[in-house]
């Protein structure tokens, strides 16, 4: 297992010996990030400027392919200390400690952290119907930004339904697995909200303006 992209593009990383720790394949994470490159230039960003989440981060390889294209920072999180004990020799083997951070939780459980994130990664075990509630927990206790990326990895037979608070920009599938990839979505909404409420008051002025001329037109000395 090598990382695919960016300055650490070639280097091998430490494969899991438990079969439970299903590591995110090469193709796939080339696709993933290529397609997260592409999104984040309409939105005038790049990875440089992004905090990473890594969620049941199994043998840290998909936030080791974000700190490899210049992200700011990863935090890898995992239930199991057998992935965190992996992805942190991962870490140490690429040089990668000063900017990873390692939290042992479940990710269903009340949480916190020192920082809020701009992008996130949720890859749980295949046919566990957590991915959902895992987003909504993140968002409930204020972990992620109003305008944050992420990727849902699920086995291709899953369907991920938008909710009220993000928008699933792509969806595309590999082998047994489907990626959703999303935006949160208030930012879009309160675009859109904001707009409509322009268009509202323009429209509400232009009628006032109507009743003011057609009161002047029949009484003249207003």
């Amino acid at each position: 297992m090598k990382v695919v992209s960016g300055n650490l593009k070639g280097r091998s990383l430490l494969s899991p010996s438990n079969k439970k720790i299903r590591p995110t394949g090469s193709r796939a994470r080339s696709m993933i990030f290529n397609t997260l490159n592409s999104m984040l230039k309409k939105e005038g960003l790049n990875l440089s400027d992004l905090r990473v989440l890594d969620c049941f981060c199994g043998s840290g390889s998909i936030g080791i392919e974000a700190l490899s294209q210049g992200a700011k920072n990863v935090l890898f999180l995992d239930s199991s200390y057998e992935s965190l004990s992996l992805t942190k020799k991962n870490c140490e083997k690429l040089k990668l400690s000063k900017k990873s951070l390692f939290h042992h939780a479940n990710i269903l459980d009340e949480i916190s952290f020192k920082y809020v994130f701009d992008l996130i990664f949720l890859d749980p075990p295949y046919g566990q119907d957590v991915v959902m509630k895992a987003i909504k927990n993140l968002y409930i206790h204020k972990c992620i930004k109003e305008n944050c990326f992420g990727v849902f990895e699920v086995d291709k037979k899953t369907y991920i339904k938008e909710e009220n608070f993000f928008k699933i920009i792509k969806i595309k599938k590999i082998s047994n697995s489907a990626f959703f990839f999303f935006q949160n979505f208030l930012v879009i909404i309160s675009f859109q909200i904001i707009f409509q409420y322009r268009q509202f008051l323009i429209q509400h002025m232009l009628d006032v303006r109507d009743c003011i001329v057609q009161k002047k037109e029949c009484f003249p000395y207003l």
